[in-house]
């Protein structure tokens, strides 16, 4: 290679200034022979000069384990097309970027030269900053886990102290598995309560809900305690695992233990005392581990005197208990549970209703005997079947089933109004479009209505459009 410009000579100017450079630089010829490396190129091969003279690009791969990762310059010469990857050299630990290309000498004889850059450090910065978010991304989705568990959606919109002592409460039991009675009128959510408490314990078993009232008495204890076969006529043949039974490592929620018959209610106090169920048939005993969770609508101290129900399962039961009070005695989540309910049917049925000013002030003042349940559904039985977009004091009335007229709160709208989540801007939009919908509701025509409100009736017409647009028409 005698007339190859870069010859091997301590006196050559150009090799000299090659060699002095930060990036590796090496040249093969056609067969893949080295013909020249700078010191660069040399330090991240870890090679000795005589050492590098030695091999050529074919026997470099064909080490065990392979000098480097990828032989691009060896893909060039096969190609004859420009080629960059990058390359993992094994000796050293280093990862470089080489970037080959073919040229031809005046005689005709290809050669390839590599200028490789040393990426180690960026590649492990980026890998670092790819970890990074890799554990910002776990931490952001354990946060909505958590706020999935902790924040439920309906408990963050629940304002009253009662309410927010009983969660309080409850976040002091999640890690222990004591008995748990709830206590309330129907509809007050405690089957929500039941599930959040399940959802957020220790117990990696199923929530097994048994509603003691909805079962016949005669096929109750076989649900609960299950059989072995042949136990009864028309038992199964291979017998069946009770609820109880299948709360293993888990949660058994009894709905309704006010109705669980006086003999069951002895078996279940053995199996909660003594942690053993046996099945109908069976002589045998077998361990379960689960925490059980007990609701009721009836005064359980009234059934006792009554002899309706065992004082001593009672108080097994009523180790952790919790009243949940009725919404007329929580006056203060009724609209913000209202307004999430609403948003939730909006979304489902693909509307956009709200609220009158006058349709809220009945909301507050009414005493919902149905709770939480009787809210939703009357919600959503309007959402359905409204023909606008605005639920008004006359639709509300129309849809309570036990209403009765009295004087609404002396409470205005606008506080109920700014009780509602969201930020400053989506609350101030609420509040205008409520007095918008009353302005234009209390007027014969727009243009009252924008008199009456202080704005042109252009203004007025521009905003009806936008929170308005399925209300009927008025004169202007």
């Amino acid at each position: 290679m005698e007339h190859f410009i870069l010859e091997r000579s301590k006196d050559n100017i150009y090799l000299n200034i090659v060699n002095s450079i930060y990036d590796g630089v090496c040249i093969y010829d056609g067969q893949g022979r080295p013909v020249y490396a700078n010191a660069a190129h040399m330090k991240n091969l870890g090679f000795e000069t005589d050492e590098f003279w030695k091999i050529d690009l074919h026997a470099m791969m064909k080490m065990n384990p392979p000098l480097v990762s990828r032989a691009v310059t060896l893909e060039v010469l096969e190609n004859r097309q420009p080629l960059t990857g990058v390359v993992d050299y094994y000796r050293t630990g280093k990862s470089c970027l080489v970037s080959a290309m073919p040229f031809y000498l005046d005689t005709g004889e290809l050669l390839v030269t590599s200028i490789i850059r040393d990426v180690t450090e960026l590649l492990n910065l980026q890998r670092r900053v790819e970890e990074s978010e890799a554990l910002q991304e776990n931490y952001r989705s354990r946060v909505k886990e958590l706020e999935s568990n902790y924040i439920n959606p309906t408990i963050a919109r629940t304002k009253s102290k009662a309410m927010s002592d009983i969660f309080e409460k409850a976040s002091r039991i999640f890690n222990i598995s004591a008995p748990v009675l709830l206590e309330g009128e129907t509809g007050v959510g405690k089957d929500f309560f039941a599930k959040y408490l399940y959802e957020n314990s220790l117990m990696e078993g199923p929530f097994i809900k048994v509603n003691c009232g909805a079962i016949p008495d005669n096929l109750l204890e076989s649900e609960l305690f299950g059989y072995e076969a042949g136990a009864f006529t028309g038992a199964n043949k291979k017998g069946k695992a009770g609820l109880i039974e299948l709360a293993d490592n888990g949660t058994l929620y009894l709905d309704e233990i006010a109705d669980l018959p006086l003999a069951l209610q002895v078996k279940l106090l053995g199996v909660i005392q003594d942690r053993q169920v046996s099945r109908l048939g069976s002589t045998k005993q077998k361990s379960i581990n689960f925490r059980i969770i007990a609701a009721t609508n009836a005064d359980l101290k009234t059934r006792i005197a009554a002899g309706q129900f065992r004082a001593d399962l009672y108080y097994r039961l009523n180790v952790i208990g919790f009243y949940i009070p009725p919404l007329r005695r929580r006056r203060e989540d009724i609209f913000p549970l209202a307004d999430f309910f609403l948003k939730e049917l909006n979304s489902e049925y693909g509307k956009h209703v709200f609220f009158e000013p006058r349709a809220i002030q009945l909301l507050n003042s009414y005493d919902w005997p149905g709770n939480i349940r009787e809210l939703k559904n009357t919600l959503e039985r309007i959402v359905v079947m409204i023909n606008q977009s605005c639920i008004t004091r006359e639709i509300l009335e129309q849809n309570l089933l036990s209403w009765s007229r009295k004087s609404d709160s002396e409470t205005g709208f606008t506080s109920a109004l700014w009780d509602m989540p969201g930020g400053l801007k989506e609350k101030m939009a609420r509040v205008e479009q409520a007095i918008i919908a009353d302005a234009i509701r209390e007027h014969r025509t727009l243009g009252e209505a924008a008199k009456s409100l202080g704005i042109d009736i252009s203004t007025l017409v521009r905003k009806r459009k936008r929170f308005l647009a399925n209300q009927p028409r008025q004169r202007q």
